[in-house]
């Protein structure tokens, strides 16, 4: 059986070992501190740079959305000006031929009357004669 000196010089030997892992575990651990900040702070970086990437994208978005609300409204009013020009033509066609088939019709008319008056002429003239 080991005496109480032998006993005590091993309990502080392990001792001296366990206190030295806890310095190397405390080593480690404030290095892993120091890691996480730094890797942290690389994070919040590249974030920060992320959403300004994103909030600058968004505000060239909105600026083509609004070109491009722009330019659609554009077209429609153009297509809007070629439909009433479109119209207005149709109705003076319309007016042309309306007037075109108002002297045809009198010109039916007239002959139409001058018939039945030759008729009407004829068949006098033959009862008289």
């Amino acid at each position: 059986m080991p005496s109480l000196e032998e006993r005590v010089a091993y309990l502080e030997g392990r001792f001296g070992d366990h206190a030295a892992g806890m310095d190397g575990l405390r080593n480690g651990q404030t290095e892993t501190r120091a890691d996480l900040r730094n890797g942290l702070s690389d994070v919040r970086q590249e974030l920060s740079e992320f959403r300004a990437d994103t909030h600058r994208r968004f505000d060239e978005l909105r600026g083509e959305v609004v070109d491009l609300r722009n330019e659609t409204n554009r077209r429609f009013d153009e297509v809007r000006g070629e439909v009433v020009d479109l119209r207005n033509e149709t109705n003076r066609r319309f007016e042309t031929l309306d007037g075109k088939m108002d002297r045809h019709f009198t010109w039916l008319v007239g002959i139409q009357v001058a018939v039945l008056v030759a008729v009407v002429g004829t068949l006098v003239g033959s009862y008289y004669r």
